[in-house]
């Protein structure tokens, strides 16, 4: 029984992982109960401020190749006797699913221009490369708060996300779109996603703006919402 004094204040300590009694805070809690990974370098073309969540989510379960695509059930020697949704040729991979598979290098063609993606997709159709390959080359693509760069990354994690959300209603729901429905909602999620930022006015912006569809700010308009909030 441990000794109770009447007279003495209750304290809560906390043995830490280095070994040693230290004054409890949740933050030195949650750092030495979280799990540490090696920083990857693909963080920040997945996680930024103006991400749209369900695709960065999507886009991170892909990144670490886990959606359950057809290869991965049939290594866990779970039955399935469907086809790729696509072609119908072959059990799909996060390769085949959005590298080989025509339907996709279409959909990723027709980015090219709008996200700044010619040299990604140019090595894409020269064939050969993995999932892994493509998501490394995306992700080593500098990451800013540049105009461009958000909609690339914006771009990146829409495909994604859509490609996979196609691939299961045609596998289960009988829905199918064809590449230029699938991109045209792209552009128009990606769109309105870029219609909600405040974007200040300058040479790149103006030139994404005619492109997107989105209104810019000058100077002066920032200044006048800033102080009206």
């Amino acid at each position: 029984m441990p000794a109770i004094n009447a007279n003495q204040g209750d304290e809560v300590k906390w043995v830490s992982s280095d070994g040693k009694l230290n004054e409890y805070s949740t933050s030195r809690a949650w750092m030495d109960m979280k799990f540490n990974r090696e920083k990857v370098n693909w963080s920040k073309l997945v996680w930024f401020s103006q991400n749209i969540p369900r695709h960065a989510f999507i886009l991170w379960v892909a990144a670490n190749k886990k959606l359950t695509t057809q290869d991965r059930l049939e290594s866990w020697l779970v039955s399935n006797d469907k086809l790729y949704a696509f072609c119908n040729q072959v059990k799909d991979s996060h390769t085949h699913l959005f590298i080989e598979c025509q339907y996709a290098k279409d959909v990723w063609d027709h980015f090219r221009n709008k996200a700044d993606l010619d040299d990604v997709i140019d090595i894409m159709y020269n064939g050969g490369i993995m999932w892994t390959d493509l998501f490394n080359m995306l992700a080593n693509k500098k990451c800013s708060k540049s105009i461009w760069s958000i909609i690339r990354r914006l771009v990146v994690a829409a495909i994604i996300y859509h490609i996979w959300q196609e691939r299961n209603d045609r596998l289960f729901k009988a829905g199918q779109r064809n590449v230029n429905t699938l991109c045209k909602h792209i552009e128009e999620v990606v769109r309105l996603r870029l219609m909600g930022l405040k974007i200040l006015k300058s040479h790149l912006s103006v030139v994404a703006a005619g492109i997107w569809k989105f209104k810019v700010m000058d100077v002066n308009q920032k200044q006048n919402v800033s102080s009206n909030q």
